[in-house]
Order: C-alpha cells, then sequence, then structure tokens
C-alpha cells in the first residue's frame, strides 16, 4: 500500500477527524496543508472545493466520515473501533455547542499564523467564506458572554468523560471522535478554563492522536 496523504485545513474540525484517526492508528501518512483560497488543488483531487481529503495509491476520497470510516475499516486491521452510531446524547451535544464555537473560533482564525492562511488574500477569503461572523471585533469583545453561554456545555462534558483515555472509561469509540474534534476547537480561545477532567482527556487524546491542540498557535 502506498503511503496516505491527508489534505487539510489546521484549524479545520472535519479535517481533524482524518488527522486523529491516523494518528490514533499509528498510521504513517503525509499531511498537505492547501492554504484557504486554493480551489485548484481540492477540484482537481475530488471535483470540488473541500478539506479533507484522502489519497491512497488510485482511490482519492472526501468527507471526513467517509475518510474516518475507510480508515477504520480497510488501515486499522478490521478492528471497526468507530462503526458504531453516535450517542443521541453526544450527538445532541454537539449540535447545541456548535454555535457558541463557532462564535469564539471563527473570529479568531485570521488573526494567527496558521499555514492554511499564507497571505492577505487566504485570509481574505476566509473572511468572506465566512461573512456572518464579519464583525470580528464585536465578537471577540463579546468572549466572556460566550464563555458563560458555553459553561454548562463544559460541565455537561465534565459529567460524560469517564476517563482521560476515552469517554466511557473503556475504550475509544465513534463519541470520541465527535467530542474531541469539538473541543480541541476551543483550544484557539485562550481564555477558556476546561474542567480539570476535560482538559486532561483533550491532552491524553491528543498525544495518543499525535495530534496538536491550538493553544501555543501565534498571532499575526
Amino acid at each position: 500500500m502506498s503511503k496516505p496523504k491527508l489534505y487539510v485545513f489546521d484549524s479545520c474540525p472535519f479535517s481533524m477527524r482524518a488527522r486523529f484517526a491516523l494518528g490514533l492508528f499509528d498510521i504513517e501518512f503525509d499531511k498537505v496543508v492547501m492554504a484557504f483560497n486554493d480551489a485548484k488543488t481540492p477540484e482537481d483531487l475530488v471535483g470540488k472545493k473541500t478539506a479533507p481529503i484522502l489519497q491512497i495509491g488510485d482511490l482519492t476520497m472526501c468527507e471526513s466520515m467517509d475518510i474516518v470510516h475507510y480508515i477504520d475499516e480497510n488501515l486499522n486491521n478490521g478492528d471497526n473501533v468507530f462503526a458504531d452510531d453516535v450517542d443521541p446524547t453526544i450527538e445532541e451535544w454537539n449540535k447545541n455547542i456548535w454555535e457558541i464555537v463557532n462564535n469564539l473560533v471563527v473570529p479568531r482564525v485570521p488573526l494567527l499564523q496558521l499555514p492554511e492562511l499564507p497571505d492577505q488574500s487566504a485570509i481574505d477569503y476566509y473572511n468572506e467564506r465566512h461573512s456572518k461572523w464579519e464583525d470580528r471585533e464585536g465578537l471577540i469583545a463579546n468572549t466572556p458572554s460566550f464563555i458563560e453561554d458555553l459553561q454548562p456545555y463544559l460541565e455537561q462534558a465534565s459529567n460524560f468523560i469517564k476517563s482521560p483515555d476515552s469517554i466511557n472509561g473503556e475504550k475509544i469509540t465513534i463519541n470520541d471522535m465527535h467530542v474531541f474534534g469539538r473541543l480541541a476547537s476551543l483550544t484557539f480561545v485562550e481564555d477558556i478554563q476546561f474542567p480539570a477532567n476535560v482538559e486532561l482527556y483533550l491532552h491524553t487524546l491528543a498525544e495518543k492522536a499525535g495530534v496538536e491542540l491550538y493553544y501555543n498557535v501565534e498571532k499575526r
């Protein structure tokens, strides 16, 4: 088998899913960070602008969960770690926290030195695609209110995370894929204080999967 190549945006939670799966299973791969305004690369690969994209030999595919399931079923000795459905409680938590996370994260991304934003044209394209959050200064000024809104969901996560190694306290499942990705995005926001067990969970799974959290991304 040829070495997998994964095309991503570092700040993208969907790209994080694929990176998490490959890293968790100790699969060596080449990570290619596309510029956010690079339409040619993904269109040449899969016919549309998207991330992540997995390429292995003659196989090229997109859609994060399709990639995760392919990795799980074909590159992980058939263990099918992510075969089960997402727990309804986790699914509802993820749905409810989505807007708060975006209000906190999206305005900050253009202010950081990320490889998918190498120049002003990429930053401008990012802002154009995220025009709903165009009042970046106002949103960042409203951070305390958003963090207050976030707090009950962090407490809920603290309750359903049973161990640093997995949500259920026994093994990593599809629930961890969804929760870790969402919580990891919040490490862009320096003012958030995670419950102790949530922070330990984040660091433990990041180390297991060989992915970096966003605490130390430098500002422009």
